[in-house]
């Protein structure tokens, strides 16, 4: 992930300017466990709130740190704390984490459905899954 593309820049102006409590993205074309901590998508938009990440890509293909597809979810402020039981998709088509208070739970959910793709086209995440 490239720290200062048009899509961070951006992001980073969105959350900053919103104060925003969750931030999703999808299609962040990062493998995020073998990113350098410079370029994971929870260090570009860091502030001195509390920050939680859940991402979700393609672990079953091989590694690179560029990979089409996966989703993120970002958690900020108390809902980092009032999270829990976490879950990736090992194809990094969706993630989520649930939250529960007043015997009630709610889950939080971000997913990726690809576009179809030709046959030949085996790099896409659609070919992948």
């Amino acid at each position: 992930m490239q720290p200062e593309s048009d899509k961070i820049l951006l992001s980073k102006l969105f959350v900053k300017q919103v104060l925003a409590d969750c931030y999703i993205e999808v299609e962040c074309r990062a493998q995020c466990d073998i990113l350098h901590n410079a370029h994971q998508l929870s260090t570009i938009l860091q502030s001195d709130r509390p920050l939680e990440t859940i991402t979700s890509h393609n672990k079953i293909e091989a590694t690179t740190h560029t990979q089409e597809g996966d989703t993120t979810m970002l958690l900020f402020d108390c809902m980092t704390t009032l999270a829990s039981k976490p879950y990736n998709d090992p194809l990094g088509r969706w993630c989520w984490t649930t939250f529960e208070e007043n015997n009630s739970i709610t889950r939080l959910m971000v997913a990726y459905k690809p576009c179809k793709s030709a046959p030949e086209r085996f790099y896409t995440v659609y070919a992948q899954q």
